[in-house]
Parts: structure tokens; C-alpha cells; sequence
């Protein structure tokens, strides 16, 4: 007797088991008992579930208006229950109840899709996965929207069979109905191919369906990847337009309907998903949906996803930091900016001291000056700037290393080299330590596999081992005296002069961001060391052997190359090389050895030289690919900068500060500090922002800023890299100083006296309104312009003498330029015609004889005079000017502007306010109190309406600023799932067709495609919004079938289309030639049936052809939708007939 412990759902299809044990019986008959349950027993989807049923036992006493709330809580209960018992059909109830309630309540909001995760962040099928429950309830948590772990994912792998009871027919419909139903897709594409590569591994039987399974999903998910070239941020400038433009439409959105409103005033004011939101989510992730694609592609070695395009331009946005091309790299144009790098390069060329051939050299000094005065913290904070602090250290390293590698050994002076020596040494071993432990997980083997690594280890090893001899040549007694003091010099002195080689070269893996170029040429470098060690198998095999066939030989010949086995080992190897060995058998007087000798040398010759050493070459050349090889270099490019993100997130500073960093952290605290803190300060100083720049529409109120310990390697860097680039700045700018004062001594100082900016010789006479005013840089639009205006004042000149005098005024100022014996042999005919006409048939135009001959000559002496008077008073003014010159950019802009206040004054006020918050980081964390610094709003003095607030104003401004900052601090320990879900649609940005065209570009067919639209063939997923032509709202699935019931009756038309419209199944956009297949799905099927709990509960579907079942409401039809209810005691009616009967909503639903 088998006694049911759960209430049996209307609509269900249940299995009856058999007798256990062995049994002979081949045949039951079953005898079944039933109870009609009473009225506040039955489970149905109106108001009288809501208020009593089966959840009011349950309830704690809440009035109605949370009744919802708690029985919603209760659901969510029992589904976690029943996955930790293992109870398939209690959940089934559970999520059926859930889904009904939601279907029938009036606010979806109410009943949003469960999360299906505990209070951990653990999915309830990575759950079900660790308890090892049956496969059919992970497959049946999948089918109702729940996201799956790794865990999960390969429990499904291993139980495959069992997927059909989940309604999934194989892996790969699983698959693509989870990419369908995901808000990541690229993520989910990348994580479900990495487990199935790894169960590839340990599965034969399935190892070429799942590796060409996972192939296929890198493919698309590369595809995907160019879909997100629509999410690039425009300027900073155009946002805020756009934010005022959704400002001012969000009233006229209001005007239809007030909640219609408000839902699309929240939508507009979320914010867009960025690349940042896709590839690299923030938050922890709880399943395969949330984990960082980069971070897989990291994992994975995917060449292909590390040189995508955008993939590309996401990591060169990184490298540089986004604060830093906010606040730095943002181009104004000739406009004076403080957010454009090339505000001292605009200030110099206004000033004159700066011509197009200083212009370069220029414009890296004033990129430099800019950094140092507006946006120190942002480089400091950057990828970049880490890799120039971590190249400065290097640097100085070098300096260091030398400096003790050449101190005389007699000298037992303990000096500061040796101190920074023993410092970097640490440092570095504490370096080496936490990549291992972050970049590699803590495993050696993977550590080790690095050849960049290879060289760390040893090198560090060597100096290691060095720093012992150094400490044992010290510690000797009588020291210079000892017989073992000259034995320890000599190994410490080889040790040295190893390692150095190795210290150079390591420095090969810090230059590889200078050039593209450098990565290409280390792969291939790389490639043939590979290609060099494989070949020495070989090559050793047949050295050794022909070494003992010769030695054996002639080791008793009296041929002292020969006589040991190790002089005959390098001989060979020599002979290998290209060097031969024949001479050797000239003085064997046995002709027998003689020629045994030479025929084994001679053979060797011919295997080593010829055959196997161009075998080596070709074996590089045939694997040397210069596509992959510089899809290598990007990937390790890629790694670079993951290397340097951790180092800026964790805010280290490395050798030779690693050891005394990691101590002080121990020891000493640190808090964090809202972005413009104490800014009134560094304002009344007259100093730059000490915080960087406050880019319009930054949000202030969720950046922090370290103190305490924390604060501490941007202190260092304060005290060592930014004096350095400092002094180069200044060393650039004098250095120029030259060429400067010389360009505006000779042409640069026109920019003051409003002249023309070319050769003074070359400035004409002005005559009736021209302008010989000309810019410095005219551009051809210019050009294009004045001589566009210039005709048209001509044409509408009235014909007589202004004409004339016009054209005089051409000839004239053309004459001056190029000389009128140019200008005549130019024209010829036509300029001697139009002159003859003009002056009246050839009449003398200023009379005949002397006259003519006195008016030509001084004609011709006037430019001349003119000429040399301005060549005088061009020299007489140069050393005005020069004086000038001087003045102004060694004094004022390089004394005064560049030394003292950018420079110097700049500094010390840095100094000064970071150590004060490293202090009070220190002191605060000590005293115990909150280590949490605000930023005060009201005290500041940018804002205008601050002075005249209230102080309750002021007071509430506050309060809302720390709210926010705490938000803010709490942002890092959300789960990703949460902090997308504020994003706009849920942060989805995949559409369903951009989907199918990439699983189509991936070799996906178009019936696998369908089938992901539509889902797993068992219930639909819970109710839940969707958009317009995208995936499913997380963390519902995508293509859910629509159900709705009326409660004590009949479903009605109009109920029927609202749910409808609730949910829609989600389009899949073919190609042209699938139009008929959308047809013929049309037109299959001939109506649906509808099923009601008890009699009492009616129900409406609509699905295209062949769908799922929908346990508890209603069963599956054989196609097109129709709208319409009924009721009946047992199972339920026809609801309608053909897909014509539905009504316009269902048909469009039926036709996807």
C-alpha cells in the first residue's frame, strides 16, 4: 500500500509505481482510494487562494495587504525544502502554486519570477547537484528558469539520460535554451563550452560530440561579442543631453497613463549596460551566467575572444583607466581645457613660443604637465601607470644591482645599496608569491609553465644564493685570511655574473607593452626555444651514441680530444655546429681506426649538420603562423593587464616596498574617504584638485578614496616617480628654451602684434579694405572662404573704376609676391589685351615721353624702399623681442607658472594632504571609530546654492550623501545578478535575433535554433516581463507559453488577451527563406485544451504548433492558438478550434 503524502495537481499525467523487489507478477491491477478535498483545501488561482487554502496554516497573522508577500515567501520556502528532500512533486506544486498566484494576481510587480538561489548566493540546482539529487528535479529547475553553476552543469553532463524528463531532448538543446534564457548569453555561451571541454576530457564516448559542441559555442560567443559595439559610451558632453532630453520626454509619457509612467520613468532613469556590465560584471557571481567572460577567456587561453575587435578596444579603454580618459584625454580642439592633455601645448602656441617644428616634442611635454598637475591619482590608479612606476622601479633596481655587483670584496662597509638590495630581494619574493597565488591559483606547475617565470626563479635564486655567500665571506673569521674566503668569492662572483644575464633579461616581459611588435617577437622567439627543446631529444640520443662509438675507440689511440668521454662529447658538438673534426685521424698510423674514424665522423656530418639542423629549421618555420602568433601577443598583452588591474585593485606598489607594505598592513589600519574630501582646503590654497577632476554628471557620492595603510603607494609614489617626472618636465621645457625665444623672436611675437605670421618681407599694402592679416595655420576651408567672399564682392561690383581698382589691386599685390615679369609671363596675351583695352586702344596711360619713363622708375623704387625700411626696422625690434621672449618663458611661464606653482607648490601641497590622510586613516582606525570619511557638500564653495540652503536642507543633503556612499561601499559584496538587475532591461543587451544569427554564423542549424526559442517541452517557465525583440528578463526563461485563469468560472476574451499580452513567446527572425516554415506552423494544429482544478477554475491558452504542456492549468494542444475557457469536474473543454478562431494577439504568438 503506497500512501501519497502531496495533494495530486489537476492537469498532471502521474506515474504509478510497481511492486518493489523481486516479483513474479507480470501483470497489476491498481485500486485507487480518493478524497475530495474541501473548499479551503483546493489550490486554484483566484481570490480564494489568496486569503485561505493550503498557505493560510502557514501565514503569521499578516492583514491582507501582506498576505501576498507572505504566501509568496512560503512558495519560495517550500521550493527550497523540496530540493533539499529531494521531492520532486513537492516542488513541482510549489512552482505551479507560485505560478498560478502570479497569473492571477492584478500587480505583476507582486509576484516577480523567483531567483531560485539561496540567502548564500548558491543556486538551488548547484544545490541539488551537491546533495546529489535526482537529475530529473536539476533538469525540471533548469526547464522553470533557474541559472546553473559549473557544479550543476556537469551533474547534468554526467546524468545526460535523464534530461528528457526535464523536457530537454539532449546537451545541446539544454545548452542553447540556456543561452536563450539568460541575461549574458557570452558568458554562458563561454562557461558552458569551458565544462564541456573539461568533461570532454574524462568522458570518451563523448568526447568529439561535446569538443565540437564547445567549439561551436566559442564561435558564437566571439560573434556575440561584436554585437556590443552599440553599447560604446558617447562623450561626456552627450550624455548629459541625452539625460535632459529623457528628462523632458518623461512628462509627455505620463500623459496616457500614470503607472505606464512612472514604470517608464524608472526605465529611463536606469542606467544603460556598458561593455564593463558584459564582459567583466562587478559583484560575485553564483552561476555560470554571472561569471566575467575576460575572466574565462584568462582561464581558457581563447585566442579568438582576447583579438575580437571590441575585446580590443574594452582592454585599451582599461589600460588606460577610465578616470583617466575622463579627466585627461578628452579632445576640445583649439579650446583652452583643463580636461585636454594639450592645454600647455595651446598656451605656448598662444603665446608664440611654439611653431609646427617644436609642436611633437611640445606636446609629450605638455601631456606630461597635465598629468602631474590635473590628474596624478587617475594615471597613479590606472594599469598604465602602474606598468611606468613598476618600470621606474626596475630602473632604479638596475642602478642598485650593478652598484653591489661591483664593490670591491675587501671593502665590509655596510651601505644604503645593500640595504636596497636585501629590500628588493624581499620584495620581490613577496611579488612572485601573490601573483602565484592570484594569476595562477597557487599551482607551481602553472606558475612554472611561464618562461617570464622560469627567469624570475632563477634569477631571484642566484641573488639569493649570493646574498648567503656575501653573509658567510663576512662572517669568516680573519675574513681576507680564510682558506675558504677565496672559494666564496669565486662562486659569489659567478653567481653574480649569472644572474645578471637574467636580470636583463627579464626585463624583456616589461617592454612588451611599448610596441605591438614586441609581443610578436617574443612568441616567435618563445616558439623556437619549444620547437629547439623538442629537437634536442633526438639530437642528444644521436650525440651520445656516436660520442661512445668514438671513445670506446679511441680512447687508448694517444688522440687527446678523443682520450675522455666529455672532450668527446663537445667535439661532436662542435662538429655540429658547422666545425670539422677530420684533422684529428691524420696522425693515426693504424689504417683500420684511421678509417673507422673518419667514416663515423663523416656520417655524423650528414645526420647532424645536413639532415637534422635543417630539419629544426623547417620544423620552426612550417609551426611559425603569423596570424596566431599575433593573436598571442594580444592575449598576453591581455595578461599584462590583468596582472596590473589586480595590482591597482589591491593597491600594491611591489619591490622593493612589497615587505614593508605587507607589514604595515598587518599592523596598521586603513578606511576610505568620499571623492572630495577636505576639496575646500586645496581651493583656498590655490592648488589643483587634490582628487582629480570632477568630470560634469560624475557620481561622487559612490567613489572612495583609500586612507590609513591603503593610502600609502600613492604617498610612494608622490615621494619617488612624481619628482622624477617633474624634473623631466622641467628639464624638457628648458631644454627647448632655445628654439622658443628664437621662434618668437623672428615670427612667434606676431601673435601680439596682430601681423601676418609668414616672413615679414612677404606682408604687402593694404588697399581699399583687403586685409593682409593672415593666421598662422590657415586651413583650407578658410582659404576657400575668404577667396568664395572675394569673388562674390566682385561680381557685385558696379562696372568703372571701383572695378578697376579692384583689379589693380590683384595686380598689384600679385606683382609684389611674384614679381610682375612672372606674373606677365604667365598671362601673356590675354593680361597685354585686357590692359590695352582698358586703357583706351593702346593710348599711353600717363602720357608720353619723360613722364612715362620718371613714373616707371619710381613705380619700381618704391617696394624696393619699402623693402628695406621694414628690413631695418625688422632688426632694429629682435632684441626687443628677444628680451620679451626671455621674459615671458623663462620668467613667467617657466619660473613662475611651470616651477613654483605647478611645480613645486603643487607638490608640497600633495605631500602634505595625503600623509595627512594616511595619519588620520591610522588614527581613526585605532580609536576604534568609523573609518569612513564623507565628504562635506555644504562646506565646499563651487556649488552656488550652498550659502544660501538651510540647515535642515544642508542636514538632509548630508544624510543622503552618506546613504549613498555606504551604498557604494556595499556594491563590491552584491552578487552581479543583483546589481544588473538595476540596470536597463535587466542589463540585457543581446537580442534574440542578433542570438540566432550568431548560433546560425557558429553552425548551428535552424531546427536547433527553434527549439531554443522554444524552450524545454515541459511547463512554461514562471510569468514574467520581456522585451521587445531580446532575451528574457532575468532570471525567467525566454520563450514561456502564456496561461491564465478565471477564478469560480469561465475565462473570458478580454482576460484572455491581457494575458496574452502579459507574456509573449519570444520571435525568432529568419531569413527570408523560412517564411514558408512559419507558415506551415500556422497553419498546423487545430486547438488547445484547457483544463480547471475541481470544476471551479477555468483557463486560457495560445502556443504555436507542438508546444510544451503546462502542468496544473492546462495541456498542450496540437497547434494553432485559440482564446476562450471552460470548465468541467474532471479534466476540461475545447477552447477553440483552428487558429483562425484565436483572437489577433494569439495568432501573432501562435506565428513565433
Amino acid at each position: 500500500v503506497w500512501v501519497r503524502r502531496e495533494h495530486c495537481v489537476p492537469g498532471v499525467r502521474y506515474s504509478l509505481g510497481g511492486p518493489e523487489g523481486n516479483s513474479p507478477l507480470e501483470d497489476y491491477t491498481y485500486l485507487l482510494a480518493w478524497r475530495k478535498l474541501g473548499p479551503q483545501e483546493v489550490v486554484q488561482p483566484g481570490d480564494q487562494a489568496g486569503r485561505g487554502g493550503l498557505l493560510a496554516e502557514e501565514r503569521s497573522g499578516t492583514a491582507l495587504g501582506g498576505e501576498a508577500a507572505e504566501d509568496r515567501r512560503v512558495l519560495l520556502g517550500r521550493m527550497a525544502a523540496a530540493v533539499a528532500e529531494d521531492d520532486l512533486e513537492q516542488l513541482r506544486r510549489a512552482v505551479e502554486t507560485y505560478r498560478a498566484r502570479a497569473a492571477a494576481s492584478p500587480h505583476p510587480g507582486a509576484w516577480p519570477p523567483p531567483s531560485f538561489l539561496t540567502s548564500r548566493g548558491v543556486p538551488l540546482t548547484g544545490v541539488a547537484a551537491q546533495r546529489n539529487a535526482q537529475p530529473r528535479l536539476v533538469a525540471y529547475l533548469v526547464a522553470q528558469g533557474a541559472e546553473m553553476d559549473a557544479a550543476a552543469f556537469r551533474y547534468l553532463l554526467a546524468n545526460s539520460k535523464a534530461l528528457p524528463g526535464g523536457g530537454f531532448s539532449d546537451v545541446p538543446h539544454l545548452v542553447l535554451s540556456c543561452l536563450a534564457q539568460q541575461r549574458n548569453p557570452i558568458a554562458a555561451a563561454m562557461g558552458f563550452a569551458r565544462e564541456l571541454a573539461a568533461a570532454a576530457d574524462s568522458n570518451s564516448a563523448k568526447a568529439r560530440e561535446w569538443r565540437e559542441l564547445a567549439s561551436k559555442l566559442r564561435s558564437a560567443a566571439v560573434d556575440l561579442v561584436g554585437c556590443l559595439e552599440k553599447l560604446e559610451r558617447p562623450p561626456a558632453g552627450d550624455s548629459a543631453a541625452a539625460a535632459a532630453a529623457t528628462a523632458t520626454a518623461a512628462p509627455a509619457a505620463g500623459t496616457t497613463d500614470s503607472s505606464e509612467a512612472v514604470s517608464s520613468a524608472a526605465a529611463a532613469a536606469a542606467a544603460s549596460a556598458s561593455i564593463s556590465d558584459v564582459l567583466a560584471p562587478r559583484g560575485v557571481a553564483c552561476s555560470l551566467n554571472d561569471v566575467s567572460p575576460l575572466q574565462m577567456a584568462y582561464d581558457t587561453n581563447d585566442l579568438d575572444f582576447m583579438s575580437a575587435p571590441v575585446v580590443q578596444g574594452y582592454l585599451q579603454d582599461r589600460w588606460l583607466g577610465p578616470d583617466y580618459i575622463l579627466q585627461a584625454l578628452q579632445d576640445k580642439g583649439a579650446t583652452l581645457h583643463y580636461q585636454d592633455h594639450h592645454l600647455m601645448l595651446r598656451v605656448l602656441e598662444g603665446s608664440g613660443f611654439v611653431g609646427s617644428l617644436g609642436r611633437p616634442l611640445f606636446r609629450f611635454h605638455s601631456y606630461l604637465v597635465h598629468l602631474l598637475v590635473f590628474a596624478p591619482r587617475a594615471f597613479f590608479d590606472s594599469p598604465r601607470g602602474r606598468w611606468i612606476f613598476k618600470m621606474f622601479l626596475e630602473a632604479f633596481f638596475l642602478y642598485v644591482f650593478h652598484s653591489v655587483q661591483l664593490m670591491p670584496d675587501d671593502d665590509f662597509t655596510l651601505r644604503w645599496q645593500h640595504v636596497a638590495f636585501l629590500l628588493y630581494v624581499g620584495g620581490q619574493l613577496v611579488d612572485e608569491v601573490q601573483e602565484n597565488a592570484h594569476q595562477y591559483g597557487g599551482r607551481l606547475a602553472a606558475y612554472f609553465s611561464s618562461g617570464f617565470n622560469l627567469v624570475e626563479a632563477a634569477g631571484w635564486g642566484m641573488m639569493l644564493g649570493c646574498i648567503g655567500l656575501k653573509a658567510a665571506m663576512w662572517g669568516l673569521p680573519g675574513r681576507q685570511d680564510h682558506p675558504h674566503w677565496e672559494a666564496l668569492r669565486t662562486c659569489k662572483e659567478l653567481l653574480l655574473g649569472c644572474a645578471s644575464i637574467l636580470v636583463w633579461a627579464r626585463l624583456l616581459q616589461f617592454i612588451i607593452p611599448l610596441y605591438d611588435g614586441v609581443g610578436s617577437l617574443l612568441m616567435v622567439v618563445s616558439l623556437m626555444f619549444r620547437e629547439v627543446f623538442k629537437f634536442a631529444v633526438p639530437g642528444m640520443l644521436l650525440l651520445t651514441g656516436v660520442a661512445f662509438s668514438l671513445f670506446s675507440a679511441f680512447r687508448y689511440r694517444d688522440i687527446p680530444e678523443l682520450s675522455s668521454f666529455p672532450m668527446t662529447m663537445l667535439k661532436l658538438f662542435r662538429t655540429f655546429l658547422g666545425e670539422t673534426m677530420f684533422d684529428l685521424y691524420v696522425d693515426e698510423p693504424d689504417t683500420a681506426y684511421n678509417l673507422y674514424g673518419n667514416i663515423i665522423t663523416l656520417l655524423y656530418a650528414l645526420v647532424a649538420t645536413v639532415v637534422l639542423a635543417n630539419l629544426l629549421i623547417a620544423l620552426i618555420s612550417y609551426h611559425f603562423q603569423p596570424e596566431k602568433t599575433e593573436s598571442q601577443s594580444r592575449f598576453q598583452m591581455a595578461e599584462i593587464l590583468a596582472h596590473y588591474e589586480y595590482v591597482v585593485d589591491q593597491r600594491l606598489v611591489g619591490a622593493p616596498f612589497s615587505g614593508p607594505q605587507l607589514l604595515a598592513a598587518a599592523v596598521l589600519p586603513a578606511g576610505r574617504r568620499q571623492k572630495g574630501s577636505s576639496s575646500w582646503l586645496a581651493e583656498k590654497a590655490g592648488l589643483p584638485p587634490m582628487d582629480g577632476i570632477v568630470v560634469a554628471g560624475e557620481d561622487t557620492a559612490n567613489k572612495f578614496l583609500p586612507t590609513g595603510t591603503h593610502e600609502l603607494p600613492y604617498l610612494l609614489f608622490l615621494l619617488t616617480l612624481y619628482p622624477a617626472l617633474l624634473l623631466l618636465s622641467w628639464a624638457l621645457y628648458f631644454g627647448m628654451a632655445p628654439y622658443a625665444i628664437c621662434y618668437f623672436t623672428l615670427a612667434g611675437y606676431r601673435r601680439w602684434t596682430g601681423e601676418a605670421a609668414g616672413p615679414a618681407g612677404l606682408k604687402g599694402p593694404t588697399r581699399q579694405g583687403s586685409s593682409g592679416k593672415v593666421h598662422p595655420d590657415p586651413s583650407s576651408s578658410a582659404v576657400t572662404t575668404t577667396t568664395a567672399a572675394a569673388a562674390a564682392a566682385a561680381a557685385k561690383a558696379p562696372a568703372g573704376s571701383a572695378a578697376a581698382g579692384a583689379a589693380v589691386d590683384m595686380l598689384e599685390l600679385a606683382d609684389e609676391v611674384g614679381g610682375g615679369g612672372a606674373l606677365h609671363a604667365s598671362s601673356g596675351p590675354v593680361v597685354a589685351a585686357g590692359e590695352e583695352g582698358m586703357l583706351g586702344g593702346g593710348d599711353p596711360a600717363l602720357g608720353g615721353g619723360e613722364e612715362e619713363e620718371d613714373g616707371g622708375v619710381v613705380q619700381r623704387l618704391a617696394p624696393a624702399l619699402r623693402h628695406c625700411l621694414s628690413a631695418a626696422r625688422y632688426l632694429l625690434t629682435r632684441p626687443l623681442w628677444l628680451l620679451l621672449g626671455c621674459c615671458g618663458y623663462l620668467g613667467v611661464l617657466g619660473g613662475g607658472l611651470l616651477v613654483l606653482w605647478m611645480g613645486a607648490y603643487t607638490w608640497l601641497g600633495r605631500l602634505a594632504f595625503h600623509a595627512y590622510w594616511v595619519l588620520r586613516g591610522w588614527v581613526q582606525g585605532l580609536l576604534g571609530g568609523d573609518n569612513v570619511v564623507f565628504a562635506d557638500k555644504t562646506a565646499t564653495t563651487t556649488t552656488a546654492s550652498s550659502s544660501t540652503s538651510s540647515p535642515s536642507t544642508a542636514a538632509a543633503a548630508g544624510g543622503a550623501g552618506r546613504r549613498q556612499g555606504a551604498a557604494g561601499l556595499r556594491e563590491r559584496s552584491q552578487l552581479v545578478r543583483v546589481q544588473q538587475a538595476a540596470l536597463r532591461n535587466g542589463g540585457q543587451v543581446i537580442t534574440l535575433s542578433e542570438l540566432a544569427r550568431s548560433l546560425r554564423a557558429a553552425g548551428f542549424s535552424k531546427a536547433d535554433i527553434s527549439a531554443a526559442a522554444a524552450g524545454p517541452s515541459l511547463a512554461p517557465a514562471l510569468l514574467g516581463p520581456t522585451g521587445s525583440g531580446a532575451l528574457a528578463s532575468a532570471p525567467g526563461p525566454a520563450g514561456a507559453d502564456v496561461a491564465a485563469g478565471g477564478a469560480g468560472g469561465r475565462g473570458t476574451p478580454q482576460r484572455s488577451e491581457a494575458s496574452l499580452q502579459l507574456r509573449q513567446p519570444l520571435r525568432v527572425e529568419e531569413a527570408d527563406e523560412d517564411d514558408g516554415d512559419v507558415e506551415e506552423e500556422e497553419e498546423d494544429g487545430a486547438g488547445c485544451d484547457v483544463g480547471g482544478g475541481m470544476g471551479e477554475a477555468g483557463g486560457v491558452r495560445a502556443a504555436g504548433g507542438g508546444v510544451r504542456e503546462m502542468p496544473g492549468l492546462v495541456r498542450s494542444g496540437g497547434g494553432g492558438g485559440g482564446s476562450g475557457g471552460g470548465g468541467g469536474s474532471g479534466g476540461g473543454s475545447k477552447g477553440g478550434s483552428g487558429g483562425g478562431s484565436g483572437s489577433p494577439m494569439a495568432r501573432r504568438v501562435a506565428s513565433s
